[in-house]
């Protein structure tokens, strides 16, 4: 859930709920507009939440906690 937003890039689903992910994907399989408009969603977001500096920069920001470094 903190990686997929439901209807946006993807769709979450109860676990061990074999009907409610075979209706997800018959409503992907039906769509195929909302099958590319999630594809990209996806893709923006790794872009903006996972690329190497963004990573670099949480880590970075942890370690300054962790060290009590003040960053303002």
């Amino acid at each position: 859930p903190g990686v997929v937003r439901d209807g946006v890039e993807g769709f979450l689903v109860p676990p061990e709920n074999p009907e409610s992910i075979a209706s997800k994907l018959s409503v992907l399989y039906s769509d195929p507009e909302l099958r590319i408009k999630m594809g990209q969603s996806c893709i923006e977001r790794v872009r903006e939440r996972y690329s190497i500096t963004e990573m670099v920069s949480q880590v970075e920001s942890i370690y300054d906690r962790v060290m009590g470094v003040s960053t303002s």
